[in-house]
């Protein structure tokens, strides 16, 4: 099985476009995701200038993405 992509928040997932403005940056080192745990990363929420979507702005490598979906998803 090959490994997951890894996640780029300077790529949009929607459109592609790489412009994109930071809303949002708490540098605390916790952070709660969609389900609602706590986890040891920082806040940081950035918005396409293209499409308007908002999304995580931390970069996430492949085996981050693997363990954090795999397990907890």
């Amino acid at each position: 099985m090959s490994a997951p992509p890894s996640y780029d928040p300077d790529v949009c997932d929607l459109c592609g476009e790489t412009v994109h403005d930071v809303v949002l940056c708490i540098a605390l080192s916790r952070g709660m995701t969609s389900d609602s745990r706590i986890v040891p990363r920082d806040l940081r929420k950035v918005v396409c200038e293209s499409c308007g979507l908002t999304r995580d702005g931390l970069r996430c490598e492949s085996q981050q993405l693997q363990t954090h979906y795999g397990n907890s998803y």
